[in-house]
């Protein structure tokens, strides 16, 4: 991406694929190579600020799966970069660890077409950091409606249990001017002291809010407003909601895998953490 300074510079001399070979050049803007409808499309993986579709008890055909990965022994305490330095043209290192890796068990990357050593290590602290803090994966199946997302798409899910978000139907929602009332085919739980947000899902699948909520009784909410005109005429499908405290009312997750069948399709998705990017813009340090 030339806004950020990212370059690919390399001659490709020996045979190979074109996916390949695209590839390695979008690795040095941090993006990947995907299909979509027939058409190459590459993918960025950068940091989110908008949740996009939304999947819960409401539109999944099987409950949601989540694993999750513990430490281990052999597990990678560093990354070690080989570019080539842009000047000399030479090979070149740079290390890439956290505070308190001891960078023993090391994974080793040749970064081909990266000829600057902070961007170099931009990479390789990408995935150091995506090694320690994306740890977490989902899998669930739902309708066609799946196809709404596509690779890296931002999306929102949720699960029935307990002390987590709740998923229900809007029963009626009531707005004019000033803040919203909406009603939902299910009691919400509230904690008390706890900040609690609500959001709607449109008729598209993507995510309204989540927008700051107030109890008015069990199975009625306010919130100060509603971007989109809800259709409760049950013609369609009415809104999904998704309730719970601010922190943690979804599992924000990243897509990975989008297996369509006849009539509904199989998703996989991996933890999203915003501490991933946090050295997408820093420099490398002098000792790296």
């Amino acid at each position: 991406m030339a806004s950020r300074g990212d370059y690919f510079d390399f001659a490709v001399e020996e045979a190979g694929t074109v996916k390949d070979a695209l590839n390695d050049a979008l690795k040095a803007g941090f993006a990947k190579f995907t299909l979509e409808r027939g058409r190459i499309t590459p993918v960025r993986d950068e940091l989110r600020t908008q949740i996009g579709k939304m999947y819960t008890p409401q539109n999944m055909t099987s409950s949601l799966k989540r694993a999750f990965t513990l430490p281990a022994p052999d597990d990678y305490d560093g990354v070690l970069i080989k570019y080539r330095d842009g000047n000399t043209w030479a090979e070149e290192t740079v290390k890439c660890k956290l505070d308190g890796d001891a960078f023993i068990r090391v994974e080793e990357i040749t970064l081909d077409g990266v000829t600057d050593r902070d961007r170099a290590w931009r990479y390789g602290m990408r995935q150091r950091r995506a090694q320690v803090y994306q740890t977490k994966s989902y899998s669930w199946s739902t309708e066609l409606s799946a196809l709404n997302s596509g690779y890296l798409s931002y999306d929102a899910v949720a699960d029935d249990i307990p002390g987590y978000a709740q998923s229900a139907v809007m029963v009626d929602c009531s707005h004019g001017e000033g803040p919203v009332i909406v009603e939902s085919s299910e009691p919400f739980t509230w904690e008390a002291g706890k900040t609690h947000v609500l959001a709607v899902r449109r008729p598209d699948g993507s995510v309204s809010g989540p927008w700051a909520a107030a109890r008015l009784d069990d199975y009625r909410v306010i919130i100060p407003t509603i971007d989109f005109e809800p259709d409760l005429s049950l013609e369609i499908e009415p809104p999904h909601l998704l309730f719970g405290v601010s922190n943690r009312w979804c599992y924000p997750v990243l897509i990975t895998s989008i297996e369509p069948g006849d009539y509904s399709a199989d998703m996989e998705a991996v933890n999203y953490d915003a501490r991933v990017y946090a050295d997408d813009d820093n420099f490398a340090p002098e000792d790296a």
